[in-house]
């Protein structure tokens, strides 16, 4: 754990740390290590609100353009989440956190804060898969033979799935390609039962 008295230590590690989230940022070393806020403050940004959408959406899911926030909302912001979402106790108050100075306090913050932030999974999204001619994908059953009968839970969405743009979030996402997935099945399966009952 990094601890004050080392500010090129901890500078160092912020660097190491910035490169893992691949932040594009360009920043002033010195500035930082003279705990400037108008330097730290994008980094919070960046790392909270741009680097995973997955993290902005768990971490300010229900405020209201949190990037449009000033700097002193957005600070006190980044303090209740690290107390009340990511179990961070920072060693500097909201205050100091905006003051000039307490550089060391300031990059211990970031240094502790980036690996909390990308234990935030992202939530899967079905990748499609083109169906033959001859009906919908499938997973495969034994080592080369299919089921005659599809279950749902088998199938992956076909192509010509469609799924509206204009869903609000990746669960309603996932959601909507099931339920058109179970669909496809559903009538896939009532034609292969009504070919089999004329022939």
């Amino acid at each position: 754990m990094p601890s004050t008295g080392d500010p090129e230590g901890n500078l160092a590690l912020v660097r190491r740390e910035l490169r893992k989230i691949k932040c594009p940022l360009n920043v002033s070393e010195e500035r930082l290590l003279a705990g400037d806020p108008k330097e730290f403050i994008p980094l919070f940004r960046y790392v909270l609100l741009v680097y995973s959408q997955p993290l902005k959406d768990t971490l300010f899911g229900g405020a209201e353009r949190p990037e449009d926030w000033d700097a002193c909302r957005f600070a006190d912001a980044v303090f209740r989440v690290c107390r009340d979402k990511l179990n961070l106790h920072p060693s500097l108050n909201l205050k100091q956190f905006l003051s000039q100075g307490f550089s060391e306090r300031k990059l211990i913050l970031l240094v502790d804060l980036i690996p909390e932030t990308t234990d935030v999974p992202a939530s899967p999204v079905p990748a499609p898969c083109h169906g033959s001619e001859d009906g919908p994908s499938v997973d495969p059953v034994g080592s080369d033979s299919h089921q005659d009968v599809l279950l749902p839970h088998q199938v992956r969405p076909s192509a010509d799935v469609h799924v509206p743009s204009s869903l609000g979030s990746t669960k309603e996402l996932v959601q909507a390609a099931e339920t058109a997935a179970i669909r496809h099945v559903r009538s896939w399966n009532a034609s292969r039962d009504v070919s089999a009952t004329s022939g």
